[in-house]
Formats: C-alpha cells, sequence, structure tokens
C-alpha cells in the first residue's frame, strides 16, 4: 500500500482545483448571466384599499308593555301611548305628544305598525296583545 505524504496531499489538492476551475469556466453555470443586472428596481402601483361604507346606526326599538287602561310616557315624554281596551286579542290606543295632535287606533290586531309624527317621527308596532296589556315595539326614526 502507497503511503501519501504532504507533498503528494498537496500535489492532488492542486490539481483538484485546477480541474475546477477549467470546469466552471468552459461550462458557467445556468446562474451566472451574461446580462447586466438592472440599475432600479421595478415599481408596482399601489392600489388604495376599498373603502368601507359608514352606515348610520339604526335606533333601537323600544319594547314597552302597557296595561288596559294605562297610560305610559317615552323618549322622556315626547311620545305617550294609552290603552284604552283590550277585547278579543284587539287594541284600542292614543298615540300622542305634547302639543301635536293625537292619533287613535281602533281595534287593531298583533302586527299592526303606524307611523306617528309629534315632536319627533316614530315608528309603533302592535308585537303582542295579553288580555290584561298590548306589548309596543316603538322605534324613533327622527
Amino acid at each position: 500500500m502507497k503511503k501519501y505524504n504532504a507533498h503528494n496531499i498537496g500535489i492532488i489538492i492542486g490539481i483538484i482545483a485546477i480541474v475546477v476551475a477549467i470546469t466552471l469556466w468552459a461550462f458557467p453555470p445556468p446562474y451566472y448571466s451574461k446580462t447586466p443586472a438592472p440599475t432600479t428596481m421595478p415599481t408596482y402601483k399601489q392600489t388604495p384599499a376599498p373603502s368601507i361604507p359608514t352606515v348610520a346606526p339604526t335606533p333601537t326599538p323600544i319594547t314597552a308593555n302597557v296595561r288596559d287602561g294605562f297610560t305610559q310616557s317615552f323618549y322622556d315624554g315626547d311620545l305617550v301611548i294609552s290603552v284604552n281596551s283590550i277585547s278579543k286579542g284587539k287594541v284600542t290606543a292614543t298615540i300622542g305628544s305634547p302639543g301635536y295632535t293625537n292619533k287613535v287606533i281602533e281595534q287593531k290586531e298583533l302586527g299592526f305598525s303606524t307611523t306617528y309624527i309629534g315632536s319627533g317621527i316614530y315608528d309603533i308596532r302592535i308585537a303582542q296583545v295579553h288580555y290584561a296589556y298590548a306589548q309596543f315595539m316603538i322605534k324613533k326614526i327622527e
């Protein structure tokens, strides 16, 4: 078996280096490009994010039970509802606002809806009819 000394190892490393250099010179790798690198980076047009439309919050309706023969006020006294009578699931009531004309609803059933214009504009709906009270959903529109 042949022994290798430091001189022989140096010669072998030198030969390998020369072979690698000649190979790279004759067959350059594909990632070496002969075209020059761009001097400026490409620019991209930045588009603004789509805007989200703002929607005015809708007022939350008030749900109120008004007993037969009683009066109840809402919105700091701006709206008043008096239940005059309840008979066979039908409600007779008076809706009013101080300084404005009253509106009378006569013998109306569950689901009836009306708009009252007084010191504000109100949407009033009969939500439930009980023998002792009527439940109203009231929404102030303006």
